[in-house]
């Protein structure tokens, strides 16, 4: 795998256990993985986009502020020609939730958001509903890590089917992007 992408028993920042690490920080340290990650993003919102229309890209920011995935934002946002901008779920003021877009700008606008890592899916799904809020409609989520949290909640990829949301995530198949 990629460094900064391994298998391992280990605990997360929720209390769930997991055999999946991501390090954005030591992935990001070494340019071929970069390339790599950056690499599988595009191919799958690329692939959505032959599905159905993507008028733009969504990064989450964390509680803690621009980590993760927004590292590639500009990056993926100009291999793809998307106009991409940033959601902050944790504001409690409305007009400060987006970056990069203007609130009347989404409305009737479908969306891929783009995250690094989904355990619990409480961070994507608030972004889908953000993005309800400013009448767009999310039609894809593609994050590298999914580890499927043994919770009370519904898993993600029964709960973005039954959304007509696709759900993608890279898992062990990015080890091929590096072979190539």
């Amino acid at each position: 795998m990629a460094p900064g992408i391994g298998r391992s028993s280990w605990f997360t920042v929720s209390g769930s256990s997991s055999t999946i690490y991501y390090d954005i920080d030591k992935a990001s340290s070494d340019l071929e993985s970069l390339e790599c990650i950056n690499k599988w993003y595009i191919d799958n919102v690329q692939e959505i986009r032959n599905k159905v229309q993507v008028d733009y890209l969504a990064f989450m920011e964390r509680e803690d502020g621009p980590v993760g995935a927004i590292t590639k934002k500009d990056k993926i946002s100009s291999e793809l020609c998307i106009p991409s901008f940033i959601v902050r779920p944790r504001r409690r003021i409305r007009a400060s939730r987006l970056k990069g877009v203007r609130a009347e700008e989404l409305c009737g606008r479908k969306v891929v958001i783009i995250s690094d890592v989904a355990t619990t899916g409480r961070s994507v799904r608030r972004i889908v509903d953000i993005l309800k809020e400013y009448d767009a409609q999310t039609v894809g989520v593609v994050t590298i890590v999914y580890r499927h949290y043994q919770g009370d909640q519904e898993d993600l990829k029964t709960s973005f089917k039954k959304n007509s949301i696709e759900f993608r995530y890279a898992d062990d198949n990015l080890v091929r992007y590096q072979q190539k």
